[in-house]
């Protein structure tokens, strides 16, 4: 058994992507599990022991009684993943809100700092040297995880960031100039000093390459926060390698004084570890809430006033108004596992020998036709019909998992 996590924000055609993926590795659907992140990581937090999970003040944090609310802000190398969890009595956890948040991982301060070089040496410097000096590019990038996981929010000291030699040379070489000029026709003179393979910076030009990241992590938890669904969460549980990041936590400590944070050990490793916890019983998650909203296109009889005329077709003597969005689930429904979207559809056509349901996604709550800007077509189901002369009910049924 193979158990893929990917973010919980992904799109239904990324998860798929990584199915097919797999199956192009040799790994069998029955061998394969996709696991969401953060759920991933909420569920390995429910087998460690309590003394183990305790904010800044030693304050211990439980997990196991049944009503507990918490928020997991999933931070990994590429995205912050964010949802709320609610503790069942039975030991399964209910999703209270869609998971939501963005591309504000650790990565997003490696940008941050790649812009801080190309403003100095140029895009084509760095590309050449990433793509000519492969191990020196992957040293820099280990040398950019060291500096965020030990800065903090109110360091006062120069950081320094150990710079291969080879771009330094490469710039000097092919732009006649020295680093030190180039420093000092930007904003970075005075606060910055390159030389040799040594780059010492001020504390604050380091920390401002946390602040888009920072600032969207914080944002959306707020946002988060203001929704009624999610009252009486008080707690919030740090996971991913970039929870480690002593800027990040002070931000969000400092951005929600009255919750507690929690960062469990090796806060890294919690995805990893409750990958395996849902291989075993991936039943652990009771409900979940609907990302999008889900139907099927139909074609209801033709109302003057109501349907536009440029929807109107005549099918078998009638009209009818096509590409309407038939809704079976809501953005923000609450989705029992194993329970079931249903529903009745009738022929349109005399002599019909099958019916091909195509399923549309959309993010708005309550989508008019099939054919409006923000609905995707996920797929298309072919129902083969029995004889005409049978009489027979035809049932549509979309498992909500």
């Amino acid at each position: 058994m193979w158990v893929l996590t990917v973010p919980a924000i992904w799109s239904d055609s990324a998860k798929q992507f990584m199915r097919e993926a797999a199956k192009d590795a040799g790994i069998e659907k029955h061998q394969l599990r996709i696991a969401l992140e953060p759920e991933a990581a909420s569920l390995y937090c429910q087998h460690i022991p309590t003394e183990t999970l305790v904010d800044a003040s030693g304050a211990k944090f439980g997990v196991s009684g049944a009503g507990t609310r918490y928020m997991v802000v999933d931070l990994g190398g590429g995205t912050a993943d964010i949802t709320v969890h609610e503790k069942q009595s039975d030991g399964t956890l209910r999703e209270l809100h869609q998971a939501s948040g963005g591309d504000w991982g650790g990565t997003k301060v490696d940008s941050e700092f790649d812009m801080l070089l190309t403003k100095l040496v140029s895009a084509k410097i760095i590309k050449d040297f990433c793509t000519q000096h492969k191990s020196d590019s992957l040293d820099l990038q280990r040398e950019m995880e060291t500096k965020k996981r030990t800065i903090t929010s109110d360091s006062i000291d120069k950081v320094t960031v150990k710079i291969p030699v080879q771009l330094t040379d490469a710039f000097e070489k092919q732009s006649g100039e020295t680093i030190a000029s180039v420093i000092e026709q930007t904003r970075y003179a005075k606060k910055l000093n390159w030389v040799g393979d040594k780059m010492r910076m001020e504390a604050k030009v380091f920390l401002d390459l946390f602040e888009n990241c920072k600032n969207n992590i914080v944002g959306q938890i707020k946002e988060i926060m203001a929704e009624p669904e999610v009252k009486g969460v008080s707690t919030i549980l740090m996971v991913g390698g970039f929870s480690e990041c002593q800027v990040i936590q002070d931000a969000i400590r400092k951005a929600f004084p009255d919750k507690k944070i929690i960062i469990p050990d090796q806060a890294g490793l919690a995805v990893l570890k409750g990958a395996v916890i849902f291989g075993y019983n991936p039943e652990q998650i009771s409900a979940r809430v609907s990302k999008y909203t889900y139907g099927i296109n139909i074609s209801p009889p033709f109302q003057p006033g109501v349907h536009p005329e440029n929807k109107k077709v005549v099918v078998d003597g009638g009209t009818r108004c096509r590409d309407v969005f038939k809704k079976y689930v809501s953005v923000g429904q609450p989705l029992e596992i194993g329970k079931f979207a249903k529903g009745r559809h009738t022929t349109i056509k005399k002599n019909q020998e099958s019916m091909i349901l195509r399923v549309y996604a959309s993010p708005e709550k309550t989508p008019k036709y099939v054919t409006d800007e923000k609905c995707q077509c996920l797929g298309r189901v072919v129902v083969t019909l029995p004889a005409k002369d049978e009489k027979t009910e035809y049932r549509c049924q979309n498992d909500v998992r």
